[in-house]
């Protein structure tokens, strides 16, 4: 898989040509880009024409296109039909996972994910107490979260961040720059379930019958951290809509680095290894097997 995340404002076509992107501007030369070195596609251009033969080589290369409405939020993504060749095998096991399974794997998930927060709190604010909460909620988790300390600590670390005012759901412009980074790694994380032949729409907690996405709900869940964090450090340039230097930020968050596997690698590449791992997970039957991200110190200046 390629390493750049192509950010796509305004052009007037996207095509294939002798293993190249091509990107049409009006008025300008056209820029030409080896495929080979693209991860993924976003494009904001609603006016912007894809052909055809572009799309079917993305799909047999793994790499990601994501279309965006006239919010900037992603709407639409191309995924390949046949990138496994087992996809029947998983599915199987997929389908054969028991409630025990489920329970464990969330409970590493949900553990993970509020170590994340935690490490986000220690450097955003001053305030060892919402912090301290965390640590004691990540050490009490129940398989399945059946106490719900996920949400208890999402209370708790959303007021530290941005303040008691501050509505999750709600139309501020910190809510939307949290909604599109959410969907920035969805996509993403979409893109490496299927390139490692999972169905997306089986989740371990998740299960909404309208998302055909709820894997991917569940294992990004440990990466969300990195959204709030980059959130945090711009709240001064948020606006609605969404300033176009936040929207690429949020975008180049796919390349910071966090600690998974024991080394340093690229969300998008350690989203791939969450993935590759929660496959090995479901041939062993072993919830431990799972492989999720630690965050590590990021100078956001440069995004």
């Amino acid at each position: 898989m390629g390493f750049r995340q192509l950010y796509i404002k305004k052009a007037n076509a996207i095509k294939y040509k002798q293993n190249n992107l091509i990107i049409e501007r009006e008025d300008e030369e056209d820029i030409m880009l080896p495929l080979d070195d693209i991860s993924n596609i976003f494009v904001e251009d609603n006016s912007c024409v894809v052909t055809v033969r572009l799309i079917t080589e993305l799909s047999s290369r793994g790499i990601g296109l994501i279309l965006c409405n006239e919010s900037y939020l992603p709407t639409a993504q191309v995924l390949s039909l046949n990138m496994h060749y087992n996809q029947t095998g998983i599915l199987e096991l997929q389908l054969g996972t028991n409630q025990k399974f489920k329970d464990n794997i969330w409970k590493n998930i949900v553990k993970q994910k509020i170590l994340n927060q935690k490490f986000v709190l220690d450097f955003c604010i001053q305030d060892e107490h919402p912090s301290e909460l965390l640590y004691e909620s990540s050490k009490q988790i129940q398989p399945g979260d059946k106490d719900n300390k996920e949400g208890i600590a999402a209370r708790v670390f959303f007021d530290a961040l941005y303040g008691d005012d501050f509505k999750r759901f709600g139309d501020s412009a910190i809510s939307k720059a949290l909604n599109y980074g959410y969907s920035i790694l969805n996509s993403a994380m979409v893109r490496q379930l299927v390139f490692y032949g999972a169905n997306t729409s089986l989740g371990i907690w998740h299960d909404a019958n309208g998302n055909p996405f709820n894997l991917a709900s569940d294992l990004i869940e440990p990466f969300r951290a990195l959204v709030d964090y980059y959130v945090f450090w711009h709240m001064d340039e948020l606006d609605n809509p969404l300033p176009k230097n936040i929207r690429k930020g949020l975008i180049n968050l796919l390349n910071v680095e966090v600690f998974i596997d024991g080394k340093n690698y690229k969300v998008d590449d350690a989203m791939g290894i969450t993935c590759k791992s929660f496959i090995s997970c479901l041939k062993e039957q072993d919830h431990k097997l799972i492989k999720l991200p630690s965050l590590i110190e990021v100078n956001y200046d440069n995004w």
